[in-house]
């Protein structure tokens, strides 16, 4: 199921790859999108227009919603595809690796299919609905199946948080838990498949500001490999094209840890 698509996605982002290694070699041109979203640079640009092409040639029917481009607005029943050309452009900028680049799919509101590549490194992470999850190395290497660790007490839980963006409130919650390892990463697609990848446990986000095009591609692939992907507040985060912006609190976890997490963070909303 999704085999078309998955294998080109996977084509698509080490394409993708490829361009925004060549690009970011370059003296980078920055520019700020206001209203606090960010920098964005021409690496973001090209590889936008790169995707955006590339799907409507192989999928016509599908829409197409990518961070550097504006929303359509039409049925959010649709199959969708989520784009972020460059997640973690702070890190781009600074020329660390942390930055990846994610193509998730959404069908009747709920992602199916995800690919997060890691250029600088080659790694890749992909998964669909059941399909399980699996990780490259570097093109055409064997796929590896992704699995989270079973974490029962949280107190024992590797928790990752932002490099750029580090919150207070996730800092409440971790101290509340009593977690005591903690690390920090760019891309919130790398992320959550490290979690994937049993290399940390848990995910916290309370800003309001994260996007489903942040979210579609990384939440298949943790939830493939054993994990979840979900608000805190027992509320549903249905893909549509109305508001992309997830206003709810939500985590990404191990086995069984979001339960335990939502308890500990209840009065605790998003930004405002």
């Amino acid at each position: 199921m999704f085999d078309a698509e998955q294998d080109t996605a996977i084509r698509l982002a080490y394409e993708a790859g490829g361009r925004a290694l060549s690009l970011a070699g370059q003296p980078l041109k920055v520019e700020g999108k206001g209203e606090g979203f960010g920098p964005v640079t021409e690496v973001d640009r090209e590889l936008d227009r790169f995707f955006r092409e590339g799907l409507r040639r192989q999928f016509p029917e599908d829409l197409v919603v990518s961070e550097e481009s504006p929303v359509p607005a039409t049925d959010p029943s649709a199959r969708i595809w989520y784009i972020d050309p460059i997640d973690g452009t702070m890190e781009l900028i600074s020329g660390n690796d942390e930055w990846s680049i994610l193509i998730g799919l959404a069908q009747f509101q709920r992602p199916v299919l995800g690919v997060v590549h890691r250029p600088v490194t080659g790694e890749l992470y992909h998964a669909t609905t059941r399909g399980g999850a699996f990780r490259r190395s570097e093109p055409g290497s064997v796929d590896v199946a992704l699995q989270v660790n079973e974490i029962h007490d949280p107190e024992t839980a590797v928790l990752i948080q932002s490099r750029s963006h580090p919150s207070p409130k996730v800092a409440r919650v971790a101290e509340k838990l009593g977690i005591q390892k903690t690390y920090r990463l760019g891309s919130l697609g790398l992320k959550l498949a490290k979690i994937a990848e049993g290399q940390a446990d848990l995910y916290l986000n309370f800003s309001g500001k994260c996007h489903f095009w942040d979210l579609c591609a990384p939440e298949v692939i943790l939830r493939e490999a054993g994990g979840d992907v979900r608000s805190l507040r027992s509320e549903p985060i249905p893909y549509g094209v109305e508001v992309t912006a997830i206003r709810m609190p939500f985590g990404g976890a191990a086995n069984g840890l979001l339960e335990i997490v939502a308890r500990a963070s209840a009065g605790i909303e998003v930004d405002p």
